[in-house]
């Protein structure tokens, strides 16, 4: 089974669960967009300190 989504229900998802986080390889598209807060998501696993 294939899971795809877009990055646009990812952002609706995020903003719904008022969460900042999102677990994504996709960092080029995600890097671009921001939550309604004016804040850059963190991307997981990109983001994670060691």
């Amino acid at each position: 089974m294939t899971l795809i989504a877009d990055s646009g229900a990812l952002y609706a998802t995020a903003e719904r669960l008022e969460t900042e986080r999102i677990l994504t390889v996709d960092e080029r598209h995600f890097r671009a967009i921001v939550s309604k807060k004016g804040r850059p998501f963190s991307l997981f696993p990109a983001d994670a300190t060691s």
